[in-house]
């Protein structure tokens, strides 16, 4: 978050971040009260309170945050995360998806105990969470017209290829809005063990100030994201549903990078002209949307605070990669620039991990056309925006440069 909102007639200075808050807004001054009926409610039903790292959770922050959970009677469950490599989905002796021998695609992956699931998700989900099963979210078994009894093959991080049988298609929300769910024991023999988060429910009745508790412990190392208050525009969508809006697309290494296959480049990608920007490959579902957000910029006569030529120099929106990271590990996590729904502004002056310096207008603007602004993640990424689809109501541009300027 920053610490002041710009004046809408002042641009310059630098943003500067005061919080380890992603995309929500700061504590909420809502009722202080939990659910009546907590202790008979599915935690996934309860406002909860949600604490992440950038690349992952150490084991004494998820040490310390238990400790915090507990001394106040709350309940807590860690979550583990990253992406894992998809083989096959086959439905008895019918093969539902299926690629040549070294292609793959991405599957975002999340475990939990079963333990933590039966409290947390619900008995039945945590009975789904056995020895090689998994529970499918309903965004990811529609994409490929999975059900339960189906068995779909994955390569982990230790190259095993492992076969799972999915036991449930749930609302994605259950699934902990990833692609795959399992217990932490199946995760590990994937070689998948990285604590990305925990989940916290059922806290007091002061639940601001046990809120605040958590953020001083995480400090600048983590977020805290809770389920009440009221969210910014800075909202990405989970991998299932980018793919919904942008495809699902398979894809092999060579040398250490991802290549994607040529059928979904050529079905999903487009070649637009941006005035003094040239041309840019995106992705069809957003070409529209950025065509207008810098006609937009150019009328409000914002085009001098954008650097074209450093811009054009970020390539544009189409870039096959794993997420960045300074620290700590992706977790195979691909950017959601390998879907071409992304793109990079003036790069130099706002480079990843370093304070925001781009024009709150220009910021607006993109995101009144339906982009997340990177530069209120974690860790800022002000070049950084990244496209969610048709916002639900269009707003005008918010800014227009002063004639004297």
């Amino acid at each position: 978050m920053l610490v002041r909102r710009l004046n809408l007639k002042s641009r310059s200075g630098p943003w500067l971040m005061v919080s380890a808050i992603v995309g929500l807004g700061l504590a909420s001054t809502a009722v202080e009260s939990s659910p009546v009926s907590a202790a008979d409610t599915p935690g996934w039903r309860q406002d909860v309170v949600t604490v992440s790292g950038g690349r992952g959770l150490s084991a004494s922050m998820v040490a310390k945050i238990s400790a915090i959970a507990s001394s106040d009677k709350a309940l807590s469950a860690v979550v583990h995360q990253g992406t894992v490599d998809g083989i096959s989905v086959r439905s008895g002796s019918r093969v539902l998806q299926s690629f040549e021998s070294g292609h793959f695609v991405p599957l975002s992956l999340k475990a939990i105990s079963a333990t933590d699931a039966r409290v947390y998700l619900g008995v039945d989900v945590a009975d789904g969470l056995g020895d090689g099963e998994v529970v499918l979210s309903g965004t990811s078994a529609k994409l490929r017209s999975a059900k339960p009894g189906d068995v779909i093959t994955v390569r982990g991080w230790n190259d095993d290829e492992v076969p799972l049988r999915v036991s449930h298609v749930v609302e994605d929300r259950r699934a902990l809005d990833s692609e795959l769910l399992v217990s932490v024991e199946t995760a590990r023999s994937l070689g998948v063990d990285r604590p990305q988060s925990m989940i916290v429910w059922r806290f007091p009745k002061l639940r601001t100030t046990f809120v605040n508790k958590l953020r001083k412990a995480v400090g600048g190392t983590g977020q805290v994201v809770d389920s009440w208050s009221t969210s910014t525009v800075d909202v990405t969508l989970s991998q299932a549903r980018t793919k919904v809006i942008a495809g699902e697309f398979s894809f092999h290494r060579t040398n250490g990078d991802v290549v994607v296959d040529t059928d979904w480049k050529q079905s999903h990608l487009a070649t637009i002209a941006i005035p003094k920007l040239g041309n840019l490959t995106c992705n069809k579902q957003m070409t529209a949307a950025i065509q207008r957000t810098f006609k937009e910029i150019s009328d409000a006569g914002l085009a001098t605070e954008i650097d074209f030529v450093d811009t054009k120099r970020s390539g544009g929106c189409f870039n096959v990669r794993e997420i960045r990271s300074t620290t700590g590990t992706t977790g195979r996590n691909l950017s959601r620039h390998s879907w071409a729904i992304a793109i990079d502004v003036n790069p130099t002056t706002n480079a990843y991990g370093a304070v925001p310096t781009l024009d709150l207008c220009v910021v607006e603007i993109f995101r009144s056309n339906g982009f997340a602004w990177g530069g209120s993640f974690l860790v800022p990424d002000g070049m950084h925006f990244e496209y969610t689809g048709p916002p639900k109501q269009k707003r005008p541009p918010p800014c227009v440069k002063d004639a004297q300027r």
